[in-house]
Formats: structure tokens, C-alpha cells, sequence
């Protein structure tokens, strides 16, 4: 069965029209009931709570009320001793005033003005709390004081506020309001722990490329303001290099991901360094040392499974080491930093080495792509493991950058376009969509840039779009127009010439510019002239030109050395030619080809 204390203790609240409601309170939970008596009326009221309310309409002033509180469960019932009052003599004191305060320990004293009321009789409550880096934690109640709180295991350099409400022992035992609250920071004290420090190299270097970063020690280790950090550096002489810098001061203005950068301390490397260490200095000492592990260059790192899942603001990371190289790991770090230009935001987080996965929360911005990496960290140095790219909250992609045409022909089209950067996508790019206007797309892989649309209509206009996919949906479409070639129309190929100097001495030199523009004004159907009195007969009988045919033949032989010294042709398209036939013996070449580069028949 249920027990209760032996006397209810009577609160009061709501005086906005001067007609005080009662609160009865009791301790030990469950169902219960609340009945007021009031002559020979009974009222009640049902809570769950530890206290319930009589509201003003339901008593009337200076009449005797007794009232006693009944919990009930599926075992029975059972019902406190009543409390008898009268509400005229409900009366509420002043708040608590005139609190001070004493340390070693810390002790908060106050007055409570209860006429002639002696100092046992009087009861206050003590609510406190602590103030962290960003906001105070909630308040905690302590009961049954009557002038003095001792508070126990208080923290040096922590800043605490209290409040004060009492009653002054009269029958009916109301609380006073809330005193107003008083804030008081404890003395400083010397520092203790290590600073959280880790290191940022750039890949394959050694350690002059590296950058020191720790984070700002938290007040409970610090114990008093940091004045300075102390780096010192060991050398590869055996020397000994003391750096401080100073600390700076956040100001309130910046927004909070801003603050959390600035919780950073970054310290550049120089030539010849072997060892970093870092420690605080306040006022009352200086924090133990904390070595930096390097990243070790050439080490070959293990198989490792990094999984990193993004969601409502926070980075769960799991992870799998093979068993023999876990053994000497004396802890994980997890690294990561946004790929946004504008807010890198270096941060890391410490696991043992026992686990295999962390959740990483903090002020990450939605639709931006964060760089997640895995090291494991030994005895004097560190190993990068795995890194992997994930999203807190993924957004529809942007539009497809530099969407174009690239190859045409009478029936089909080679398109392409530029993959969106990590930094622009808003999310994963699952893949993109390729199609015609008003047909519908086909899916292209996302590590594709280029697609072929085929069984088009020769001499025709097409518009071609391009998206991309994210789970947040499909993006906006780029939009690129293009007309096919008539079916009869050769495709136009465009070719770089690759010309060998130190040619034979006896080899010609190349026609020029003017020649060749000659060439063109002079060509006919089926019939053309070239410097040098280069010519060929047509399946039409026409005749070479009227140069010797001594000097003819010559210069054909002079020409065609000329022309095998090309050591290479690459097409613009970069497509290859399995043909296996040389250039200048395809029958088939382009208008182009024909005349810049005419082919030569020799005996």
C-alpha cells in the first residue's frame, strides 16, 4: 500500500484577481485523488501528479477545510491523514533578500523577514545551476534550509546562479515567491588534463606541410581564463623551440557555426620539426603537454569498411579494422570538414579504441557535403584509413553545367556535358537523365558524361536536356539544340598534323597558306591543280598538266616523301580508326582532306 507524508504542505499561485488558489502537495506518486471539504460538501480532484489545485471558486474565504489526499491502483487504495486549515489565515511572506556568499567552500546566505517566527520554523527551498561555454544547465532544487546552503563539489572558475523561496512556518507552510538570482563565479584553480590536438597534412609530404590545430579546453579542465598556449617544437638537431601564441577573444556577434570554428588554435609547421607539443597557460599554471601524432608517409594502410550515414543533423560512422592491425591502436580519430569553400570548419572526434562506430553532431548545413575520414593513431605517429563523403540533409541537384553537342550525323548525336561539383550538388548525384524533348529520358550512370542518341531523323532540329537525380529529387533540366546532317552529307572531320622537323634535305618543303588558298579558288569538279605541276587524270581521260612529265614525276616523288614524314594524325573526336588502311590510301575522304591534304598516286 501507498504512504504519504504526514502533513500536506499548501502552495499557493494565481493571484492575478488577489483570490489565491491552493496547491496541495504530497510526496510518493501514483493515482490519486485531491478531495477539499467545505462544510459538509466534498470535492475532488483527480492527478497523476504529486500535487493538484483547488481552484478559488471551490472554498471560500476564512472557512476551515480539511483535506487529504487518496491513491488508488489495481491492489486497493490507500489515504493520507487529513490537513486542516483555515483560508483565512492563508498568508504569503516576502521572498528571501540580502543573499551573499562565501568560499572555501562555497556557501550562499540569506534573510527571510518572518516577524517573530523562530529560525527552526522557517523552511527554504535552494534551486542552482551551472553556466557552460554556451548556456546554463538546468536548475537544480535542494530542500528543507533555513539560512544558509552549503553548496558541495563546487567547480573552480564556474559561474552559478541561485535562487531562494521559503515559508515562515506557519500553519499553513505557504512559499514565498522566488528571490531574485545571484550569480557568482568561483576562484581559479590550476589547470588539469591535456588539450585536444590533432594535425592536418597534406598528403605524401613531410611535416613542415602540416598544420597544428587544438580546440579551446573546456572551463572544467582549465579552471581559470587561458592567457596563452605554449607549442613547443622538437627538432631534428635535438634542440628544444618554444612558441606562444596568444588567446584570442570570440566576440558575441558571430553565428554559431563561426564559433565553433573559432574554438580552432592553428599553428603552421616549419622545415626540420620531428615533435609538436601543446599545453594551456592560465593564471595558476600551465596544462600537461599533448603530444601530435604525425601521419606517417608510405605506409601501407589495411582493408577497411567505412560506412558514414547523414541524418537530422548528425554523422553516424561505423567502421571495420582486421583484427591484427587493430591490436596496436591506441585510438580512432574521426576527421571531418565541410567541402564547401567558404566554410572548411576543420573538426575531429577522439574514440576509443575498443569502438567501432561514434555519433558526430553539431551545427552541420543541410545540402552540403561533408569530407569524413578514419585514422587510427599509434604510439608516436598516425594513419590515414578510409574517408568517404556524406550528407546530413540532401537536396534536389542544380542544373547540368556545360550541356553541348559534340559529334552529328544524319541519324544520331553525341552529347555532352561537365559533372557538378561535390561543393555545388546539394546531395549524392544517383544519376542523370538524358532524353529528347517531349520523349523520355533514359538513366545515365553518374560517373558518365557523355551519351549517343540514335534513330534520329536526318535533316532535322532536336532539343536534348540533361538532369540530375538525388534521393531529394531531380534537378533542373539544360536544354541544348542541335540539327542532323542530310543523309547524303559526309561528317566533317577536323585533324591535328603532327609535323616531324629536320626533314630529308632534298624533301620540299610543305605548301604554304598562299598555296593552299590557291587551291581552293582553283579547284573543279573532278578536277584540280597544286603547286609544282602536282596533278592526277580522272576516270574522265583528262590529261596531267602541262608541265614535263620528267619534272612531274619528280616532284610527285618529292611530295610523297613529304607527305609519309607526318608521324601522326589524331582526330578531334578522338575516335579510332581499326580499318587498319593508311590515310593517304582510303578512297573515301572528306572535302576538306581532298584539298589540304590531296593524295598523290605514285609509279
Amino acid at each position: 500500500m501507498c504512504q504519504y507524508q504526514r502533513n500536506l504542505q499548501l502552495l499557493y499561485g494565481d493571484k492575478t484577481y488577489r483570490a489565491y488558489s491552493m496547491h496541495v502537495q504530497w510526496k510518493y506518486g501514483g493515482y490519486v485523488q485531491c478531495y477539499s471539504k467545505r462544510r459538509l460538501d466534498i470535492f475532488s480532484k483527480e492527478s497523476d501528479k504529486e500535487n493538484a489545485v483547488i481552484n478559488r471558486a471551490e472554498y471560500t474565504k476564512s472557512t476551515d477545510i480539511t483535506a487529504w489526499v487518496t491513491a488508488k491502483n489495481v491492489l486497493g487504495s490507500a489515504q493520507s491523514e487529513e490537513s486542516v486549515f483555515n483560508t483565512g489565515h492563508i498568508f504569503r511572506p516576502d521572498p528571501p533578500s540580502n543573499i551573499t556568499h562565501t568560499f572555501m567552500p562555497l556557501v550562499i546566505d540569506w534573510n527571510m523577514n518572518c516577524d517573530t517566527v523562530e529560525l527552526l520554523d522557517k523552511s527554504c527551498q535552494v534551486q542552482y545551476r551551472a553556466h557552460t561555454t554556451y548556456h546554463p544547465l538546468d536548475w537544480i532544487q535542494e530542500d528543507d534550509f533555513q539560512s544558509t546552503f552549503p553548496l558541495e563539489d563546487s567547480q573552480p572558475f564556474t559561474q552559478y546562479s541561485f535562487r531562494v523561496r521559503c515559508h515562515c512556518g506557519y500553519e499553513e507552510k505557504v512559499m514565498s515567491e522566488w528571490s531574485s538570482v545571484y550569480s557568482v563565479r568561483t576562484p581559479p584553480a590550476a589547470p588539469v588534463g591535456q588539450l585536444d590536438v590533432w594535425s592536418d597534412c597534406a598528403p605524401n609530404s613531410d611535416n613542415s606541410s602540416c598544420n597544428i590545430y587544438w580546440k579551446e579546453m573546456p572551463l572544467s579542465q582549465a579552471r581559470g581564463e587561458i592567457s596563452s598556449y605554449i607549442v613547443t617544437l622538437k627538432l631534428k638537431n635535438g634542440t628544444e623551440i618554444k612558441r606562444v601564441t596568444r588567446q584570442r577573444r570570440d566576440t558575441g556577434s558571430q553565428h554559431r557555426h563561426e564559433q565553433n570554428c573559432l574554438q580552432l588554435r592553428q599553428f603552421a609547421l616549419k622545415m626540420g620539426v620531428m615533435g609538436v607539443f601543446v599545453s594551456a597557460n592560465t593564471s595558476m599554471g600551465t596544462s600537461d603537454p599533448t603530444f601530435i601524432p604525425f601521419p606517417v608517409r608510405g605506409q601501407t594502410a589495411p582493408e577497411v569498411n567505412l560506412n558514414v550515414i547523414g541524418e537530422n543533423q548528425t554523422l553516424q560512422v561505423s567502421w571495420h579494422v582486421h583484427p591484427q592491425f587493430s591490436e596496436s591502436i591506441l585510438e580512432y580519430v574521426v576527421q571531418y570538414v565541410s567541402v564547401a569553400p567558404r566554410h572548411p570548419c576543420l573538426n575531429w572526434v577522439k574514440v576509443n579504441r575498443t569502438r567501432r562506430s561514434v555519433t558526430i553532431t553539431g551545427d552541420f548545413r543541410n545540402y552540403t557535403a561533408y569530407n569524413v575520414s578514419l585514422f587510427a593513431v599509434f604510439t608516436n605517429h598516425s594513419t590515414f584509413l578510409k574517408s568517404a563523403i556524406a550528407y546530413t540533409l540532401q537536396g534536389i541537384p542544380p542544373e547540368v553545367p556545360q550541356f553541348h553537342v559534340k559529334v552529328i550525323s544524319h541519324s544520331s548525336v553525341i552529347l555532352m556535358w561537365s559533372p557538378i561539383p561535390v561543393h555545388e550538388s546539394k546531395g549524392f548525384i544517383l544519376h542523370y537523365v538524358v532524353g529528347i524533348i517531349d520523349e523520355t529520358g533514359s538513366n545515365v550512370s553518374s560517373d558518365k558524361t557523355s551519351m549517343q542518341l540514335s534513330d534520329l531523323q536526318p535533316s532535322r532540329q532536336y532539343q536534348a536536356w540533361v538532369s540530375a537525380v538525388s534521393a531529394a529529387g531531380e534537378g533542373k533540366r539544360s536544354i541544348t539544340t542541335f540539327s542532323t546532317t542530310n543523309e547524303n552529307q559526309l561528317t566533317v572531320k577536323i585533324s591535328e598534323l603532327e609535323i616531324v622537323e629536320n626533314l630529308h634535305p632534298n624533301t620540299p618543303p610543305p605548301p604554304s597558306e598562299i598555296e593552299l588558298e590557291k587551291i581552293l579558288i582553283d579547284v573543279k569538279p573532278k578536277h584540280f591543280q597544286v603547286p609544282d605541276g602536282l596533278g592526277r587524270t580522272n576516270e574522265g581521260g583528262e590529261k596531267w598538266l602541262e608541265d614535263s612529265e620528267e619534272s612531274n614525276r619528280g616532284n610527285i616523288s618529292k611530295q610523297d616523301s613529304w607527305k609519309r614524314e607526318y608521324s601522326e594524325m589524331v582526330d578531334t573526336d578522338e575516335e579510332e580508326d581499326n580499318s587498319g588502311e593508311e590515310w593517304w590510301d582510303q578512297q573515301c575522304v572528306s572535302d576538306y582532306e581532298r584539298h589540304f591534304m590531296p593524295p598523290v598516286e605514285v609509279n
